[in-house]
């Protein structure tokens, strides 16, 4: 009698444990179909001028930014893409207005948040900017230090758009970059008195896409 029910609560354990390693399963599978990681890349190309209120009769600068992307999705809707893009910003003036004057090259970083609905999606977040080098419109002006010219290296802002994502990993997208920061350095003239000239960078960005590691549909 006492094997008996030895044996028998040995095989409830066993069909308990059995039961619980398949919701463990199932839970796990259906958390890795919830959550996916998917790099990718991107290339594109800008339109960019100076804004600012000290800024007058910017000139348009045609550019091109291109890079990496890494999105991180929670269910069908929402995702978190970062990416790292090197992106060419300034414009084309000739004349002081005051004026960029220059082409700035730029390694950015973003952190966007998208929200996609069917196959279009919307995104903003913040946009972090790394000055490379500096190439002046002027042909008096042969070569700016990074360190020691007039702009600053690293510059804030933002970034919103929209764009298509297309199942199979292909995507095409708008977005405006908008400076936070002022990109000139603050001049001091004496030590009572400092300017700072009010100027950021400001971009139209269209590009297209492709992300690694789509559902096969």
């Amino acid at each position: 009698m006492t094997s008996l029910v030895v044996f028998r609560s040995r095989h409830f354990m066993i069909k308990a444990l059995l039961g619980f390693l398949l919701l463990l399963f199932a839970s796990t599978t259906s958390y890795a179909q919830l959550v996916r990681l998917r790099p990718g890349i991107k290339v594109g190309g800008n339109l960019s001028s100076g804004v600012g209120r000290d800024v007058e009769d910017s000139k348009f600068r045609v550019g091109y930014h291109g890079g990496a992307t890494l999105n991180l999705s929670v269910g069908e809707r929402f995702s978190l893409q970062t990416e790292g893009l090197y992106t060419i910003k300034g414009d084309k003036s000739l004349a002081y207005g005051p004026n960029i004057l220059a082409e700035l090259h730029y390694l950015d970083g973003l952190a966007l948040l998208r929200y996609t609905v069917t196959d279009i999606f919307f995104e903003a977040g913040p946009q972090m900017g790394r000055l490379l080098s500096v190439k002046s419109n002027l042909e008096s002006v042969t070569e700016f230090s990074v360190e020691e010219g007039p702009f600053r290296q690293t510059e804030y802002g933002y970034a919103v758009g929209f764009g298509y994502q297309d199942p199979g990993g292909l995507s095409a997208g708008w977005r405006y970059l908008g400076g936070l920061s002022n990109i000139f350095k603050a001049v001091q003239f004496s030590e009572d008195e400092t300017q700072q000239l009010q100027a950021r960078n400001g971009a139209l960005q269209f590009y297209v896409a492709y992300r690694f590691f789509n559902k096969n549909k």
